[in-house]
């Protein structure tokens, strides 16, 4: 539905054309006949209306091409970008390295290698890491540890007959384990052979992931020392 109607612009009248959004219902306004006209034929929809989903000239959805070697879908966020990528064949951002890593004269068993193909290190691999990184002293840090945890250890150790080594008696105890990952433990007696764990009550320590974590270390744990262990909730 259209209208005709007068508006006074600097003293003079002008003649403005109007009709309505046909998803809002908004009134939109045209100075010539012949704009209206384009704009009913064609149902254009308002400034707001035209940039929802697929209407928008630059809907990200409608816009990728395939990259020419591997066929992976790279998506593109504007029309133009879509547009100058098909017309230069670009390749993906893998595809693309492997060509400059080429041009460079490397050999094409590196650019093959599995390293470049997502593949996992091996469990043999990650304890030849871990080992390396030990000897450059990456394991070298300092370990933080909660305060209000050392009171409720040494309570415990009192009421059990343990001496524990922790934060503030000694510092925590290192356990390292065969396949290079080391723990640091918040309690351990060494001479009974006896490790308490301080469990926090956090929504981190009560995630599945971390209690699947937890139960882990304490294998590992007791695996290595043979030892009593024990875990105090807070």
């Amino acid at each position: 539905m259209s209208s005709l109607i007068l508006i006074n612009i600097d003293n003079r009248r002008t003649h403005m054309y109007n009709r309505n959004c046909p998803d809002c219902d908004k009134v939109l306004q045209y100075k010539y006949k012949h704009s209206l006209k384009i704009a009913i034929e064609k149902n254009r929809y308002c400034t707001t209306c035209c940039r929802i989903g697929e209407r928008h000239n630059q809907w990200t959805g409608s816009h990728q091409h395939f990259c020419p070697d591997c066929k992976v879908e790279i998506k593109h966020k504007l029309l133009n970008n879509q547009r100058r990528a098909v017309r230069l064949n670009s390749k993906c951002k893998s595809c693309s390295a492997k060509d400059k890593i080429s041009k460079l004269g490397v050999h094409k068993n590196f650019v093959n290698s599995k390293r470049n193909l997502g593949m996992k290190h091996t469990e043999e691999t990650k304890k030849k890491m871990s080992t390396s990184a030990i000897k450059r002293g990456a394991n070298l840090h300092s370990v933080n540890y909660n305060k209000s945890s050392i009171p409720i250890i040494e309570k415990f150790g009192k009421d059990n007959g343990y001496n524990f080594q922790h934060a503030e008696n000694g510092g925590e105890y290192k356990v390292r384990i065969e396949s290079g990952r080391e723990y640091w433990i918040d309690g351990y007696d060494k001479e009974k052979n006896v490790v308490v764990e301080y469990i926090e009550n956090s929504s981190w320590h009560n995630s599945p992931k971390k209690k699947i974590y937890h139960e882990l270390r304490k294998k590992e744990i007791c695996r290595e020392l043979g030892c009593s262990y024990y875990e105090i909730y807070e």
